[in-house]
């Protein structure tokens, strides 16, 4: 029933969202700032270890429609997003100024798994992350990590450019790739990335700010 439900649980949003753009120009080299190949280490050593941190900004989404549902709409537009983590529980949310929130995601022990609020308060419960990604095909748990640009060596495929700056990974059956970095406080961090997948579609992020806890 949850994989049935959820997908137009999610086309819900598209009603909402505006159609804002932004440049995300593959032919143009990553811009912004850059790190020493000993200062990206060290700053990787830093970021895995984290236990609790903030990140948000804006997403433009270009979600595949979901015909099988009964629905040929395009889950396209602009919102706005909160990642929130502390250990192994996290928050994510996506909202529009004028129709509030649309996606709330919780991942927690008292819920015992991970809970998904849609834009009309439906909620669905997962026990797992694995149970999660089968229904929702989105990598929460790990979102942050591809949003810092920090890779655990279990990537399909990675590129970095000349700068040492990460480029491209493939992970998950997410393609990700990068177009700007920023400075963050003490962290040079990608600040405009997007993410593919063919069965979902994509989802393009600027980043506004971090909040570290260190």
């Amino acid at each position: 029933m949850i994989k049935k439900l959820l997908p137009a649980a999610v086309l819900i949003i598209s009603a909402a969202l505006c159609g804002c753009e932004s440049t995300f120009d593959d032919s143009q080299p990553i811009s912004g700032p850059f790190l020493s190949g000993q200062e990206w280490n060290a700053q990787k050593l830093i970021l895995v270890d984290v236990q609790k941190y903030k990140v948000n900004g804006s997403m433009i989404l270009d979600l595949i429609p979901r015909t099988s549902y009964g629905s040929n709409t395009n889950t396209r537009g602009s919102a706005s997003f909160l990642y929130s983590r502390s250990g192994t529980d996290y928050t994510f949310t996506v909202t529009h100024a004028l129709a509030g929130q649309l996606l709330k995601i919780r991942k927690s022990k008292e819920a015992g798994g991970i809970e998904l609020t849609g834009s009309e308060g439906n909620q669905y419960r997962f026990s797992s992350e694995r149970e999660f990604m089968e229904a929702v095909s989105l990598p929460v748990d790990r979102m942050p990590y591809m949003i810092m640009g920090v890779t655990f060596g279990d990537e399909s495929e990675t590129r970095y450019d000349e700068s040492g700056r990460l480029a491209y990974q493939v992970v998950d059956g997410w393609r990700i790739r990068y177009y700007e970095y920023g400075r963050f406080g003490d962290f040079v961090l990608p600040s405009k990335l997007k993410l593919e997948n063919v069965s979902v579609g994509t989802i393009k992020i600027t980043v506004k700010g971090w909040n570290f806890t260190l």
